[in-house]
């Protein structure tokens, strides 16, 4: 009973309506529907698996494929039913045993698909239950140059991915090479400063400068010289030295 100013309301309680002898025939009905329905989601997932590996009629498939979308909208409609007359117990089991069959049916509808888009493109083997008729020799000299061309790219395309890899490869051992002589060149540009007079170390400088300019040339050795410490004053030294040696 409400309170003053309708405050302190008991909630009515929730009932639940007891079915009917009407609902009790019509889940006696459903309960035998979903069992064939069930049946038929089977049957039909088998025929449609084999179809796909025997690369059946594209035709055929996509009946099946159609025919099980609409079993599974029926078993989907008597599920809802049953649900509504069912205890939360039964309730529970039937909605894992349907949601298994969604799963299967959804499998192999996904199958079915992927068989029909490998085979786009392709004549129709099937015209209003007659062969197909076959393709004219003109028509499948076309398809074969097509697909000769297609293959002549995609083997250029091979061709040039790899070349691309060999050179930069071998750019790549250029330039180890050219810093390891770099790196050698300044060793040996230090012995040379520590004795003027040394005519093997000036030999063995003229000798790894030699190398770092046939690696990468006169520019880049230049800049690897520097980079490795080289100063401008002692660039023109080695290659007076150079000069002084016949290198």
């Amino acid at each position: 009973m409400a309170g003053v100013n309708g405050d302190n309301e008991v909630p009515e309680e929730e009932t639940t309506t007891p079915p009917t002898q009407k609902d009790l025939r019509d889940a006696t009905t459903w309960k035998k529907q979903r069992s064939a329905v069930r049946q038929k989601i089977t049957k039909t997932i088998r025929y449609l698996g084999n179809l796909v590996n025997e690369r059946g009629s594209r035709g055929s498939i996509s009946s099946l494929m159609k025919h099980l979308e609409n079993l599974l909208v029926t078993a989907a409609k008597i599920h809802t039913n049953l649900s509504t007359v069912e205890d939360q117990a039964e309730n529970d089991r039937q909605d894992e045993f349907h949601l298994k069959y969604v799963e299967l049916a959804g499998d192999a509808l996904e199958r079915g698909q992927q068989y029909l888009n490998s085979r786009l493109g392709e004549p129709p083997s099937v015209i209003a239950g007659k062969k197909a008729p076959s393709i004219s020799p003109s028509e499948q000299n076309r398809q074969e140059e097509e697909r000769q061309l297609a293959q002549q790219r995609a083997d250029a395309a091979i061709l040039q991915a790899d070349e691309a890899r060999r050179q930069a490869n071998e750019a790549a051992n250029r330039a180890d090479q050219a810093r390891r002589e770099a790196t050698a060149a300044q060793q040996a540009l230090q012995n040379l400063e520590n004795d003027d007079d040394d005519t093997s170390a000036v030999t063995n400088l003229s000798q790894h400068l030699s190398q770092l300019v046939n690696h990468c040339g006169n520019l880049v050795a230049d800049v690897l010289l520097q980079s490795a410490g080289f100063t401008v004053s002692a660039v023109e030294k080695l290659n007076v030295n150079n000069d002084a040696n016949g290198i």
